[in-house]
């Protein structure tokens, strides 16, 4: 008889048959068990696993004045600054010849404008003493001196605005850091930032995702950010942006997952986790981001796989530190009557590992990972399991046992053939 199930209770029966007997070789290597994770529908594996790097979420960008000189640089990559420490200085000494320059350029703009000032006096004066037929060219000599003051005044503010600045450059010739930040990068190309001050406090997390993988993700989605170093120490946070504009072009495989299936490399996107705490956390650590919360609070977990007592507490079998079997106790939340799963408030975390219950299991056993592969392709005969679950199909197909063959005591008749176990007597 052939019947449709969900695949959380596929897997279930599953491992609750080949958990069944206990003279079975699955009981001698160990029970089997299955992530958290593996039955709300995560898959801590590789499918919902980014890579991601530590960033701040703030920075200083600073630029080098192209028309002067760097005198002295005190910093480099890496470096750890204070808000107002120096990180470069200019060369005063030519600021200074540029400012004695202008300034000597100024005094001959006003020389000039006192001259031509002068000139105009005396020019004015003659004509008043001047015939008529040399009025014209009183007049004409005049307006030519009073044009060269209006140009040379023009001069002056130009050279007076140079010189101010050439002052408040002179008063600015160390560069300041901004903020409390690592320094990400120094550049001498001109066409960037010479500098590039990370802050420090404020940090989010960029993860990268496939093409392929993107449209899983969605802002303002639950995230999980995890060590690379140990894997029990976790951060929480959201989605906060998903860059789809640009691709990512770095020429580096970075992301915990891959499609090698096609031979062709998928386009990388970056997204953003803003993070509800960062203690711990280091500018530029590489770590793994995954869908989820590494916390218990909203886990509808399946009915079948908790145990409640008569006293209203309730426990599950999960592995211990030591890959052996414990009761371990949970809190319940809300009971979902329909989908028949309870809400674990309590004691289970994503990565923990549970057994399906069932009354040979014993606390101290040892316990070994469920891996579909392993048991489909053994060709052993796993317990007292009489159902095969066919996948591609997502259906049960119970099996009914054949009935035994009868056996019957030969009748010798020379006229009559009979047929016995299939073959011709």
């Amino acid at each position: 008889m052939k019947r449709q199930i969900s695949a959380l209770l596929a897997v279930s029966l599953l491992l609750w048959g080949l958990s069944g007997c206990s003279g079975s070789a699955t009981a001698a290597a160990g029970v089997p068990v299955q992530t958290v994770a593996a039955l709300l529908g995560y898959d801590l594996s590789g499918n919902n696993r980014y890579a991601g790097v530590v960033e701040s979420r703030e920075a200083q960008t600073v630029k080098k004045d192209e028309d002067k000189v760097i005198d002295q640089v005190n910093v480099q990559e890496g470096d750890e600054v204070k808000r107002g420490d120096v990180l470069f200085s200019y060369d005063t000494e030519t600021l200074q010849l540029e400012l004695e320059t202008a300034q000597l350029e100024l005094e001959q703009i006003e020389n000039n404008i006192s001259s031509y000032q002068t000139q105009v006096n005396e020019l004015t004066k003659e004509k008043k003493k001047a015939s008529s037929s040399d009025q014209l060219s009183y007049s004409i000599q005049i307006q030519e001196a009073q044009l060269n003051i209006s140009e040379e005044q023009y001069n002056q503010k130009k050279k007076q605005a140079e010189i101010q600045d050439l002052q408040e450059d002179l008063s600015h010739v160390d560069v300041l850091a901004e903020v409390d930040g690592v320094v990400q990068s120094v550049s001498e190309d001109s066409s960037t930032a010479y500098m590039t001050i990370m802050e420090t406090g404020v940090l989010q997390v960029k993860g990268t995702a496939s093409e392929m993988t993107l449209w899983s993700l969605t802002e303002g989605e639950t995230m999980t950010v995890r060590s690379r170093l140990d894997e029990n120490q976790t951060w929480s946070g959201a989605i906060s942006a998903i860059n789809t504009d640009s691709a990512e072009d770095d020429g580096e495989s970075d992301y915990y997952y891959d499609d090698d299936s096609s031979g062709e490399s998928a386009s990388k996107y970056s997204f953003t986790v803003t993070l509800d705490s960062s203690d711990g956390l280091m500018i530029g650590q590489h770590v793994y981001l995954e869908m989820g919360g590494a916390d218990s609070d909203g886990m509808a977990l399946s009915a079948s796989y908790i145990v409640l007592e008569e006293d209203g507490s309730a426990w599950v079998w999960a592995a211990d530190s030591s890959d052996r079997l414990e009761k371990r106790s949970v809190t319940l939340g809300t009971y979902d009557e329909e989908m028949d799963t309870y809400e674990i408030l309590d004691g289970l975390a994503l990565t923990d590992e549970l057994a399906f219950p069932d009354e040979n299991l014993e606390v101290g056993q040892s316990v070994v990972l469920y891996d579909d592969s392993a048991y489909s392709d053994s060709g052993e005969d796993f317990g007292d399991s009489s159902y095969a679950y066919v996948e591609e199909y997502d259906e049960e197909y119970f099996a009914e046992e054949e009935p035994e063959t009868e056996e019957y005591e030969p009748y010798e008749d020379e006229a009559a053939t009979v047929v016995i176990g299939g073959e011709t007597a």
